[in-house]
């Protein structure tokens, strides 16, 4: 399977947890999650053992609200996913686009989608149309 087709059933895997948690997340990515630090409002995770494309990988959990959380998935520095390989018009239209042209070196696009449970995007970057990360959250409302 390409890269990309993992990608593509890892999303869905992970946005149709309705309550993300270490235990649920850790085996869907093949990582290690450990913690790395915490607030009053959220405990933060490092996932370590990311196999490629992705690289640093960040998740926070709620501390008071259950189910609410976000993932951050960065492609890794010297891996290349191609925006046109990763079929997002399975998810039909998105829900919202995000254009920042500020962002180093050619500015971003990126592409919002509501997928199971969770509000799932995917950042390229804006010229070139390579995957710079996959974020998802939970509980964030409507």
């Amino acid at each position: 399977m390409k890269t990309s087709g993992k990608i593509g059933a890892m999303v869905a895997e992970i946005a149709a947890l309705s309550a993300p948690s270490v235990e649920s997340l850790g085996p869907i990515l093949g990582a290690k999650l450990v913690k790395t630090k915490e607030n009053r409002y959220f405990e933060f995770f490092e996932l370590r053992g990311m196999k490629a494309p992705f690289g640093v990988c960040e998740l926070r959990l709620s501390k008071d609200t259950p189910g609410k959380a976000l993932l951050v998935l960065n492609v890794a520095e010297d891996q290349v996913v191609d925006e046109r390989d990763l079929s997002l018009d399975r998810y039909g239209a998105p829900a919202r686009i995000d254009v920042n042209p500020d962002i180093p070196p050619e500015g971003t696009v990126a592409r919002e989608f509501s997928i199971g449970s969770a509000r799932v995007s995917f950042q390229m970057t804006a010229n070139s149309g390579k995957l710079r990360l996959i974020a998802v959250e939970w509980g964030a409302g409507g």
